[in-house]
């Protein structure tokens, strides 16, 4: 499977630290640094999911170099259309009696510059024109990079697509990928979407989803940490066509992290 793959990046910078106790001048909480890592998040994180599911993942997107050896690690074919671009997530996380919180998150974003996105617009239509992509997945995350001109572009052919906003409750935001053939989206943005239910799948949390107006159940999980379910379940019914293979990749994905934690 052969994959196009365009949306943005979000470095996830987590920071991980123990409680060691109450300071006596205010009532700040004392902790001890344990480790810090970063990991690819954000559309990244489907591209990562898309690789390890056995696609040929070409992603375009925009990303600081220092970053870029975060997606060689992973085997990702980068076209980055902005090397000084940079969305960090960094997150505090505090651990005690064996549970893990998050306790403070700080966005460091930067914007992408018009010549970039147009240049950017330029390698998407040379990218379509030489290669033979099975599908086109757009992951937006409203940080740029799916620019209206990368986004007519994308587009503008025959190639099957599929599209998600991940970061949004509006379906205004949603309907700027109403060109795709398979929308994904959660039930707040379904039900102000006025399109055929045949060219959406409506993600139900731990209950599964609704995908081509069908129903498919998942088996329930209580899961304290459920970041990420939504760009593996993209990723799995991009790849798949199958929502129950999705709906248990999803599933297996929050077990892992849920552990790991």
């Amino acid at each position: 499977m052969k994959i196009l793959l365009i949306g943005d990046t979000i470095i996830d910078h987590d920071v991980d630290t123990v409680v060691s106790g109450v300071s006596l001048e205010t009532p700040t909480i004392k902790t001890k640094a344990l480790f810090e890592k970063y990991i690819l998040g954000g559309a990244s994180a489907v591209a990562k999911h898309l690789k390890n599911l056995g696609s040929d993942v070409t992603f375009l997107t925009a990303c600081n170099e220092k970053f870029v050896n975060l997606f060689l690690n992973e085997g990702i074919d980068l076209i980055n259309i902005d090397d000084e671009y940079s969305s960090v997530k960094t997150r505090i996380w505090i651990q005690k009696d064996g549970q893990r919180y998050k306790y403070l998150q700080i966005n460091d974003e930067k914007k992408i510059s018009n010549s970039k996105l147009s240049a950017g617009q330029s390698t998407l239509q040379t990218l379509i024109d030489r290669n033979h992509f099975d599908k086109i997945v757009i992951s937006d995350y409203r940080l740029g990079v799916v620019s209206d001109q990368i986004l007519r572009t994308a587009l503008d052919n025959k190639i099957f697509k599929i599209g998600a906003c991940q970061q949004s409750d509006q379906s205004s935001a949603l309907m700027r990928l109403k060109g795709c053939d398979l929308l994904v989206c959660n039930e707040i943005e379904a039900e102000n979407l006025n399109l055929n239910k045949h060219s959406i799948c409506i993600t139900l949390g731990e209950k599964g989803c609704i995908f081509k107006d069908k129903f498919y159940a998942s088996e329930p999980l209580k899961a304290v940490n459920s970041i990420g379910a939504g760009d593996s379940f993209l990723a799995a019914i991009a790849y798949s066509d199958d929502p129950s293979f999705a709906n248990t990749y999803a599933r297996n994905h929050l077990i892992s992290i849920n552990h790991e934690s």
